[in-house]
């Protein structure tokens, strides 16, 4: 038996079903809000393992290959920082240049690459007055894009399993980067969100990295968002053809979307009925992740059919980005959430059922059961051709 993947259309068919069960008169919107609000603090309430996963940022190393001028008023462009015997990253407008003037190093950050040898400078972080001609410098990254499903991580790590430096607050960073911008070994690190970009994260650190390596960390992601409800013919328009051992999808009529790319596919059998969850009365007879998206009727799915199928209909509608033992504590949770808010008679009772069914979820939350050993353990090693013991804390 596979490990089941429940779909948003399952939830709403099980909350509709509710409704019409507890006699609660709604909407649409009205049965997939409460669906999403429970998404969205199961998610909270809990560090599921699911959750977390890998990543990997290239820290990259600083460059002072050539001198700078800088022209504070500038011609065409102000605060024009011009390079003379390299050219400028391609990712320069998310750097650093610490450049050497006649009354010190100034950390300035950069606002804009205009060619490969000019940049503009931030309007506040910046010389203040024209550098002549010749003047060292050295660029960085001020901070490494997180990825975009980032919600926290640990504690940063090199490949010698080694901590990058200690955690500081982001205001702390600030300060660290106008005293110690000179490269050289990690010495601290925070995440912060990025200036001008809703929503993203950086890792940020000090000082900057003199040498180019990677940095493997573990992060929690944010799920998967609930768009794709997949219930009726509006959301399934058109029919498809499948072939056994392919991965590809060719509709007829369809409106594929690039959206659609990480939501499932629901392959039904009839030419006229959606297919519905496998509780339902027309269930899918495969589903599968669609990988990438072509055309308006061209799919890519993440593996290949089993059976052949032409002229079907299908549903397609988001997973629900969550370990399966978390999904009847979700849909509990929606149907507390829809009571409440309709003022349904049992609702004490259905609220107490969802409190009930999050703790289940979150002792279920656990996918190894080895033995655990308090104290020393001990572990015999050969050196040298002898046999030592020693204790592993």
């Amino acid at each position: 038996m596979e490990t089941p993947v429940f779909a948003y259309a399952d939830a709403i068919t099980e909350i509709e079903e509710f409704a019409r069960e507890a006699s609660i008169s709604t909407t649409s919107r009205g049965i997939r809000s409460p669906i999403r609000r429970a998404y969205r603090e199961i998610v909270e309430c809990h560090d599921w393992a699911c959750l977390h996963v890998n990543g990997r940022i290239p820290l990259q190393k600083a460059q002072d290959t050539g001198t700078v001028t800088y022209d504070h008023a500038g011609g065409v462009f102000a605060r024009l920082l011009t390079l003379v015997g390299a050219t400028w990253p391609a990712d320069i407008a998310d750097w650093s240049v610490r450049i050497e003037t006649d009354d010190g190093p100034v950390v300035c950050d950069v606002a804009t690459r205009l060619t490969d040898t000019q940049v503009m400078l931030d309007a506040t972080l910046n010389p203040g007055e024209d550098v002549a001609a010749g003047a060292s410098y050295s660029a960085y990254p001020r901070y490494y894009r997180l990825p975009n499903d980032f919600r926290s991580m640990d504690r940063p790590v090199e490949e010698s399993f080694q901590g990058i430096g200690q955690y500081v607050t982001f205001e702390k960073m600030m300060e660290l980067s106008q005293e110690d911008s000179t490269p050289g070994t990690i010495t601290y690190y925070t995440v912060a969100a990025i200036p001008d970009l809703i929503g993203s994260w950086g890792l940020y650190v000090s000082p900057p990295a003199d040498t180019a390596r990677p940095v493997e960390y573990v992060y929690k992601r944010i799920p998967r968002d609930l768009r794709y409800g997949g219930t009726d013919l509006a959301e399934a328009p058109g029919t498809i053809v499948v072939t056994a051992g392919s991965t590809a999808v060719l509709g007829t009529t369809t409106s594929f979307s690039s959206g659609h790319a990480g939501s499932l596919l629901r392959i039904g059998t009839s030419s006229t009925r959606v297919p519905t969850g496998l509780d339902g009365l027309y269930p899918y007879v495969e589903q599968r992740v669609i990988a990438t998206y072509t055309s308006p009727t061209i799919l890519a799915l993440d593996n290949t059919v089993g059976a052949a199928a032409s002229g079907v209909k299908y549903s397609i509608t988001d997973p629900i980005d969550l370990d399966p033992s978390a999904y009847d504590a979700m849909i509990a949770l929606a149907k507390k959430y829809l009571a409440m808010e309709k003022n349904a008679k049992n609702w004490q009772a259905v609220a107490a059922l969802a409190d009930e069914r999050l703790r289940h979820a979150k002792g279920g939350d656990n996918r190894v059961y080895s033995r655990v050993v308090c104290g020393n353990v001990r572990r015999v090693v050969e050196l040298s051709g002898n046999v030592v013991e020693s204790d592993i804390q």
